[in-house]
């Protein structure tokens, strides 16, 4: 059974979020459907792991929001060398989520307050560090 989730519209800004993973901690939020052996997923993942080293004491919260099994989430994400606080299952139509990967920048208060869709350039890269990072 899917973890309960509600992110709203996510093409608007300050859009509400009620995942139970939520701790009234700045949180990044990773939507992507995860297939082994994907372009997308094997080009990212130096920059995820970056983004892991680089958070300061335990924020952003790096949350993994998937479809599929937990499990072989985790697998794949461990070959990939890419760390996450938790993982929740949710069908990614449910939360409004098209296109992946899409991030969630979510404040202490539940907030959504950046959102940034599909494979990252180096320019959405740094903007990433630098809001997750920097903004608390």
């Amino acid at each position: 059974m899917a973890d309960q989730a509600r992110i709203g519209q996510v093409d608007g800004r300050n859009e509400s979020i009620d995942l139970r993973v939520l701790s009234g901690r700045m949180e990044l939020l990773l939507c992507w459907h995860f297939k082994k052996g994907a372009d997308t997923c094997d080009e990212s993942a130096p920059f995820y792991r970056r983004l892991w080293q680089q958070r300061s004491g335990s924020e952003p919260r790096i949350i993994a929001v998937v479809p599929g099994d937990k499990a072989e989430v985790a697998r794949y994400l461990q070959e990939l060398g890419v760390l996450a606080d938790g993982i929740v299952n949710v069908s990614l139509a449910d939360i409004h989520v098209s296109a992946t990967p899409t991030l969630f920048l979510v404040d202490r208060s539940g907030q959504v307050t950046n959102v940034w869709v599909g494979r990252l350039n180096a320019s959405q890269e740094n903007e990433v560090i630098q809001r997750s990072l920097y903004s608390n």
